[in-house]
């Protein structure tokens, strides 16, 4: 329920429209500094990988490519980013440089647009959510002994065990379960279908010319491993236990996302994302603007007495809520 308070002058000030002042104060953004981060970013990755595809295996090989993991698991978040088209409000810029970077990966780019368009829509309201990390009460009540278990220890298992693919699979599986009601969803997923089969028709040609199709196997299980736990940490922190239906839909985006307490090289690894609610409220809003944004957003929802939900890092979030699992009312 939305609380109503007075100014002096007998107004009512309500924290919606508070919510919006701050929303027209950030408004607008400059390409560059997302130009500057995607190709420097990107740089940095291919000589990664340009690396781990030329090093004799060996003790410094798993070192350089466990970096490149968590290098190229940073340069996915981009693609969020860009599918937003905040990473530097160039759309065709911003669209062509996350299907570069996610279809060697086999990340479905096209169609997890579509999908997190619809999490921000639902998010918070309406169980149909693509991206939803919690289980309703009624679901655990109505559910077997092995769906109870899947999602009481969800936390390991999707870090630790289905990882990117499960994560890859989850996504062409609520875009196919979705096609009928969102027709958008058809031609994304028919577009990432044939971007990545165009991709790997190259690759596996230049690596088997090459020699190194088992090279590239081998690459592919240490990239999979880190960028699935890393995105599955993040997916399973911003939204696990927080889910806030509220009858004001932009309040309802701001408490049903949590905050994540982040040293700030872990902040700039996920690119600012761990200031969820702010980009939940305001999804226009550049990654460059969200911790200023963010500042603003705590002050006004502590002046209303609704604190924003926050989680002590992304690991410690973790393991308090493994030990202590919630569902939606």
């Amino acid at each position: 329920m939305e609380i109503r308070e007075y100014n002096g002058a007998g107004v009512v000030v309500s924290l919606h429209a508070d919510l919006h002042t701050v929303q027209m104060k950030y408004r607008g953004m400059t390409p560059w500094p997302g130009l500057f981060r995607a190709l420097g970013h990107a740089s940095i990755a291919v000589a990664f990988n340009v690396a781990i595809f030329l090093m004799p295996l060996g003790w410094s090989w798993w070192a350089i490519a466990v970096m490149g993991g968590f290098v190229s698991a940073s340069l996915l978040v981009l693609t969020h980013d860009g599918l937003h088209y905040t990473l530097t409000g160039w759309r065709g810029f911003d669209d062509l440089f996350s299907r570069l970077v996610s279809y060697p990966i086999l990340w479905p780019h096209c169609t997890y647009a579509e999908l997190h368009r619809l999490h921000h829509k639902y998010n918070g309201n309406d169980l149909r959510d693509p991206e939803r990390v919690m289980a309703s009460a009624n679901e655990m009540a109505g559910a077997g002994p092995w769906k109870r278990f899947y999602r009481r220890y969800q936390w390991p298992i999707k870090l630790f065990v289905v990882g990117g693919l499960g994560l890859i699979l989850h996504h062409w599986f609520e875009a196919f379960h979705l096609r009928k009601s969102h027709p958008a969803l058809n031609r994304a997923m028919r577009n990432d279908f044939l971007g990545t089969t165009a991709w790997y028709g190259v690759a596996f040609f230049a690596l088997g010319q090459a020699g190194l199709l088992g090279r590239w196997g081998l690459v592919f299980i240490v990239m999979e491993r880190i960028i699935g736990f890393v995105h599955q940490l993040r997916s399973q922190v911003e939204h696990y236990g927080a889910w806030s239906h509220r009858n004001d839909p932009l309040e309802t985006q701001v408490f049903s996302s949590r905050n994540t307490r982040a040293p700030w090289i872990i902040s700039q690894f996920y690119n600012g994302l761990n200031f969820h609610s702010v980009h939940h409220a305001f999804p226009a809003i550049p990654f460059y603007k969200l911790h200023d944004v963010h500042v603003d957003l705590d002050a006004i929802c502590h002046a209303h007495n609704q604190p924003l939900l926050y989680g002590e890092g992304y690991l410690s979030t973790a393991r308090k809520q493994f030990l202590r699992p919630t569902y939606i009312p």
